[in-house]
């Protein structure tokens, strides 16, 4: 009775703990709360960096009451710019995503003319052939370098370009040899870490502040994925660009959340392996983007109303929506477009008038859609035949949807935090079932239990296995125990000899153990001190034994 009742004290206490984990842990997926107004009148809205990594755009939220600008049907209050993201330049992996980089700086600058181009971070991959290896290449950096340069981006837009993880790898410091961004990127001669760049646009100017979040000194993979990001860093952050998790090998293609003091971090899918470009805008105060991928014309932009999901209302004046006279969108394409057309709600399709660049107005009654979630579509097709369509959902009345469960899990946690519990959890499962048997007497800490045949529950040790009664002698886990040392030796190939003895593997203890196990067998009679000499029987001298009998195996005696 005393042991079943410390064993359901134990079980309630790590059910209670388990249960208060998930109820917090869930809380702070929830993103409900992240949309209370603020009581500061300035606030910076972010824009870029990496690992992951910002830039910001500053600009002041203004009293409704206030406020004299009007979302209408003119081409002014409009700046708009492009991002992309982990490059990953490789002379060892797809030779074409330098070409197309190439190609990118010179088609899409001539005609979506942006006034920034965020590159926001692993601008070169730095690995070798092995899947654990890595290496700073400044060959790759040269490709990098030689697609801005042959094209003369610098001249024709403000490229802000800042590293990444991949970029950083086995670099110690700025003046390490291995830190090649300082002489192969356009803001790296200029800006040892963080930097902060201000363009001006018709009467309104915005600071980009690209944050570098990477560590000092960096060691080689995978010990740099994390960087990192002080809290006051981000604290006063609007929409946070940023790249680094490639969508999770395709779990999570739209990987958007807001954070809890409001601002909107939106990390963009690849270059890499997906050559995703991000076109963002910021339209009477209002910031809105899009996500496409490399040769998909048109590329199309609702700037009003804005997708109700990625809405800041404590950072920017979502206001202007319910009182704005025109729905507004911006349209790009390598032809000329023939036609532009929108909807809401699946009614009649409207054309929409061409102002001027790539801006398309069309009037409109918010009024009509003062309550609930709505949608809205606009298509446009040109002169090649090439048709796109895209939709949102907007609101007014603030009413949203929830981000994708995956983004929230990985944008709103903190990895350090994660890590902690995750190793925490795991050495729970280990240890606390071994606490419990501990109260059961006798008990021998065997490895696990569990079911080992189909209907009979089995008890592992490291020297053998009971079921239902029956010994079964080792052997498996000695071999299991070989598989970990050979896993072990990718620590030889990767970080060098010292990672190899010193790991988490213990590597050093089994050189240990073949030293003294070749000692101990070795070992005679006379390799003792005499007042420790063993003796077998008291009626036996150690001495009448031979000398050359082994230790480890004394006579059998009846």
């Amino acid at each position: 009775m005393k042991m079943l009742t410390k064993l359901t004290i134990t079980v309630v206490l790590i059910v209670y703990i388990i249960s208060t984990f998930f109820v917090l842990f869930l809380n702070h997926l929830n993103t409900d709360n992240d949309f209370r107004p603020s009581d500061d009148n300035s606030l910076d809205a972010t824009l870029t960096a990496r690992q992951r990594y910002p830039s910001a755009l500053r600009q002041p939220v203004i009293d409704p009451k206030d406020d004299p600008i009007t979302i209408d049907g003119q081409m002014r209050h409009t700046f708009w710019f492009l991002q992309i993201s982990d490059l990953h330049v490789s002379i060892h992996f797809d030779p074409k995503r330098a070409p197309d980089l190439e190609k990118f700086c010179e088609e899409y600058i001539d005609i979506i003319k942006p006034s920034v181009v965020l590159a926001t971070g692993d601008l070169t991959d730095a690995r070798t052939k092995s899947p654990m290896g890595s290496r700073v290449h400044e060959e790759e950096w040269i490709m990098y370098w030689n697609a801005l340069n042959k094209t003369k981006v610098g001249s024709r837009t403000v490229w802000l370009d800042i590293k990444g993880n991949h970029d950083n790898f086995n670099v110690y410091d700025w003046s390490h040899r291995n830190n090649f961004f300082k002489k192969y990127s356009i803001r790296g001669p200029n800006n040892t870490r963080s930097y902060k760049h201000s363009v001006r646009h018709d009467t309104e100017t915005y600071s980009f502040i690209g944050v570098d979040a990477c560590l000092a000194p960096s060691p080689k993979r995978p010990f740099n994925f994390i960087g990192l990001l002080r809290d006051k860093d981000i604290e006063a952050y609007g929409p946070y660009l940023c790249g680094h998790y490639h969508t999770v090998g395709g779990l999570v293609q739209h990987m958007y959340s807001t954070q809890p003091t409001g601002y909107l971090e939106i990390e963009e899918a690849d270059w890499k392996d997906l050559r995703t470009i991000r076109l963002a805008a910021v339209d009477h105060g209002l910031f809105t983007f899009i996500d496409f991928k490399f040769n998909e014309w048109p590329v199309i932009l609702i700037t009003n109303p804005k997708d109700s999901l990625y809405s800041m209302p404590n950072i920017e004046p979502s206001h202007r929506t319910a009182n704005s006279t025109h729905v507004r969108a911006l349209v790009f394409s390598k032809s000329r477009l023939s036609s532009v057309e929108f909807t809401i709600d699946g009614n009649k399709w409207v054309e929409m008038k061409h102002i001027s660049g790539p801006l398309y107005v069309h009037e409109w009654q918010p009024k009509d859609f003062n309550s609930g979630l709505h949608w809205i579509e606009v298509t446009a097709t040109d002169t090649d035949d090439n048709k796109r369509t895209v939709k949102h959902q907007f609101s007014l009345d603030g009413s949203k949807g929830d981000f994708d469960f995956g983004a929230r899990l990985m944008l709103r946690i903190d990895n350090r935090a994660l890590g902690y519990f995750l190793f925490g959890l795991a050495i729970s499962i280990c240890v606390i079932p071994l606490i419990a048997l501990r109260m059961i007497p006798n008990n021998k800490s065997p490895w696990f239990v569990g079911y080992v045949l189909d209907d009979y529950i089995g008890v592992c040790f490291v020297w053998g296995m009971i079921i239902d009664g029956s010994y079964l002698p080792g052997g498996i886990t000695y071999i299991l125990g070989t598989l970990v040392i050979l896993f072990s030796l990718n620590f030889y190939f990767a970080y060098g000899l010292m990672a190899y003895l010193l790991g988490f593997f213990n590597t050093w203890s089994y050189v240990v153990y073949i030293i003294l196990w070749h000692q101990s067998v070795g070992l005679s009679a006379h390799s003792f001190p005499e007042p420790i000499r063993p003796k077998y029987r008291k009626t036996v001298e150690f001495d009448d034994r031979k000398e050359t009998q082994s230790l480890t195996r004394p006579p059998i005696r009846k």
